[in-house]
């Protein structure tokens, strides 16, 4: 039996893989087996041929880790994970991203954890990504820049405390138990991200009670370019991570809505652009780069509200009231209901749109509702 495979979805970032693979084979896997499986989703550049480069040298060197490369031709980076899951034959299956340099343990670290906690399924490293100093007070519950690095004292996570996308691992057979925890509406596809594709998946399995165990020493660096922390790609990554947010959590459901949006996100969105001007004006920029964040995340909410989640939950409503049962989609985590308030072209998108319930389990028919 294989004893770990790595997924690694990956999109028109052929150099940044090419430098994502040398680091995984300088890991050290002497004692233990890796499938590393590079899904290729939709790319348009030549990651094609630098994965067939790869996977021709990595069978030449006989070692440990082999290779396999997949092209999913459905846009959306959850596509791509659920593809990677069908060919996945190891023990434990670990998440990660085509833009970082783990350290040479990383992977042994993972197995060590694997073998020493038997009690434990759900495991996590830490993403180290280099920021400008002035930023770091302005992304603060504003907006996540891919730094997760817990306390080294830390054993199990709090629930609250999610690992990145970047580093994380599940045994397999949890994975197989629940295969729908990777919903294709979250993550990026092409141009466009509702933000919160591990987060989705992340927060279900903790909802089922699963633990997720900090392994010291399994780290990985984030690599990013310079356009990463320029301002457009700031407020666009709030942007997205306010419709994750929205989404995953149903944040503002039990509010009165205007015009189909929590109400009070109105004035917050007010009190942070005000916040923005008044740190401008006094030249405090960590004050006004917070203030201009976290209106972007709090729009990306207003805005997934408007456009999906508050039709499907009238729809929800309505389909409850007759009692009837078409189009079920229920999740196997306990009381996790989903529905699909967007529009989708394959059986694989109709779980899309997953949210927590506070009702007792039970079968909800799937709405299928276009993004207006």
């Amino acid at each position: 039996m294989t004893d770990i495979s790595i997924i690694l979805p990956t999109y028109n970032r052929s150099g940044p893989l090419h430098h994502t693979l040398e680091a995984l084979n300088r890991c050290d896997c002497s004692g233990f087996s890796v499938q590393l499986i590079v899904i290729d989703n939709c790319s348009t550049d030549d990651t094609a041929r630098v994965a067939a480069g790869w996977v021709e040298r990595l069978a030449v060197a006989r070692g440990a880790m082999k290779m396999e490369y997949v092209f999913e031709s459905r846009p959306g980076k959850n596509h791509a994970v659920n593809t990677g899951l069908a060919r996945a034959r190891g023990e434990l299956v670990v998440f990660t991203d085509d833009d970082v340099t783990p350290v040479s343990g990383w992977l042994r670290q993972y197995v060590w954890a694997m073998r020493s906690r038997p009690d434990r399924n759900v495991f996590c490293g830490s993403v180290v990504t280099p920021m400008p100093e002035y930023l770091k007070p302005a992304v603060v519950n504003s907006v996540s820049c891919c730094n997760f690095v817990p306390d080294p004292a830390t054993e199990d996570l709090p629930d609250e405390d999610l690992p990145l996308g970047a580093n994380y691992a599940v045994r397999r057979d949890v994975l197989q138990t629940h295969p729908n925890l990777f919903d294709p509406v979250y993550g990026p596809k092409g141009k466009t991200c509702i933000a919160g594709d591990e987060t989705a998946a992340l927060t279900a399995l903790v909802k089922m009670g699963h633990r997720i165990v900090y392994v010291r020493g399994a780290e990985v660096l984030h690599r990013v370019s310079p356009d990463y922390f320029t301002l457009s790609a700031l407020c666009r990554k709030a942007f997205q991570q306010g419709r994750g947010h929205a989404l995953i959590t149903r944040f503002g459901s039990n509010s009165q809505k205007l015009f189909d949006v929590p109400k009070f996100l109105v004035p917050m969105f007010c009190k942070d652009l005000a916040q923005a001007g008044v740190g401008l004006i006094a030249g405090n920029r960590p004050r006004a780069l917070y203030g201009l964040f976290h209106a972007f995340r709090v729009a990306g909410v207003a805005y997934e509200w408007r456009h999906s989640i508050a039709a499907a939950e009238r729809s929800e409503k309505l389909v409850v009231a007759a009692g009837t049962d078409t189009g079920i989609y229920v999740s196997d985590a306990p009381v996790r209901v989903t529905v699909s308030p967007h529009t989708s072209s394959g059986a694989a998108d109709q779980q899309a749109g997953t949210y927590e319930s506070d009702r007792p389990r039970e079968s909800v028919a799937a709405v299928r509702e276009g993004e207006g």
